[in-house]
């Protein structure tokens, strides 16, 4: 009994170890802004092309919080603008679809994995923008879609 007793208090005192270092490592990186609160972006239903979101502009207003995230909307253009500055440390991010009559769509994100439908592109601390491009999926940029997508980028970034 003995045995199985004391086995019981270092597995617990393992565990209450780990679970305070694990709290303090948080609680650092939150002060230290290297991880901060999740980030929603919001397309237009059934948006598709380049996304281009400019922070710390005066003249747009700041992102709003949906619970705990704070939300990053985008315009049916594309777009979006706010006087937030740039979002920096690590963070979780969500994409969705959110149509006119309230539903939400998730959308996956898997970096350049070929069946995510968000390709993070960059972010650009000049100009205080963040691009992406949101397709459905890598296949769905057919042979003609490739040049749209192409002249859509360079109207979207002024070049």
């Amino acid at each position: 009994m003995k045995p199985l007793r004391f086995l019981l208090k270092a597995v617990g005192l393992l565990l209450g170890t780990v679970a305070a270092i694990f709290a303090v490592t948080v609680v650092a990186a939150i002060h230290t802004g290297k991880l901060a609160g999740p980030i929603l972006w919001q397309f237009p239903q059934w948006y598709r092309g380049w996304v281009v979101v400019e922070f710390q502009n005066s003249s747009c207003p700041p992102l709003a919080k949906e619970g705990m995230y704070l939300v990053i909307p985008i315009s049916a253009s594309g777009r979006g603008c706010t006087s937030t500055p740039i979002l920096e440390g690590w963070r979780y991010v969500r994409y969705e679809y959110a149509s006119a009559d309230g539903k939400r769509t998730k959308l996956r994100a898997d970096g350049w994995n070929t069946n995510s439908m968000i390709w993070p592109l960059a972010v650009n601390r000049e100009k205080r923008a963040e691009f992406l491009l949101l397709v459905l999926r890598r296949s769905s940029i057919e042979v003609g879609e490739a040049a749209q997508i192409s002249r859509h980028w360079r109207i979207m970034v002024g070049t």
